[in-house]
């Protein structure tokens, strides 16, 4: 099995900032997607305080010789706000990511993250409901995003195990009988 990319969410939040994406990191790191057979969330990074000032995931690569590998995605902004670590181990596994964004000082950024597992619910940044703040929905998944001193946007890339065609065969056979062959036979003379 190989693993295919199953739906790119959009970027949401702000447009300026340092672009990012784990998803090619990896990639690039395993050589292509043929080469993996999976990627889960192992641990996720966040830093936050009345916003969202950084996250980190860092993922379990299985590659197809069957070799497990941590793999430590982009820093998504600065170095402000209180750190939280979420670790994941196989019957916890992030399940729904959400969250807001809007104004701050001029700038459109992460305010509010929920990041919803198995298990429990997680909540990062502030969560007051404002009127001019956009929330999201994103699937779970490898994170795209920007950002400067701060989180500036989030998407996510969601992928699955590709399917991999099985061969069959299919004999058809025909049996025609054989018409039978007289030989020997001589034709009557004629007076």
């Amino acid at each position: 099995m190989t693993i295919i990319v199953k739906n790119i969410s959009p970027k949401y939040g702000g447009n300026i900032g340092n672009d990012y994406n784990d998803y090619n990191d990896i990639i690039m790191t395993y050589g292509c997607a043929t080469n993996i057979k999976s990627i889960t969330i192992k641990k996720i990074e966040i830093q936050s305080g009345g916003f969202v000032d950084n996250l980190q995931f860092t993922y379990n690569i299985v590659t197809l010789d069957g070799a497990s590998h941590d793999y430590k995605g982009n820093k998504y902004g600065g170095n402000g706000g209180t750190k939280h670590d979420l670790i994941f181990n196989d019957d916890e596994q992030p399940t729904r990511i959400s969250g807001k964004y809007g104004d701050y000082i001029g700038s459109i950024v992460i305010k509010y993250l929920e990041i919803q597992t198995s298990q429990k619910t997680y909540t990062f940044g502030d969560r007051v409901n404002r009127i001019e703040d956009t929330a999201f929905n994103l699937p779970v998944g490898v994170i795209y995003g920007s950002c400067g001193g701060f989180l500036e946007s989030i998407g996510s890339i969601m992928i699955a195990e590709a399917i991999q065609p099985t061969a069959t065969a299919t004999v058809t056979a025909t049996v025609t009988p054989a018409q039978p062959t007289i030989t020997g036979l001589q034709q009557p003379l004629l007076d």
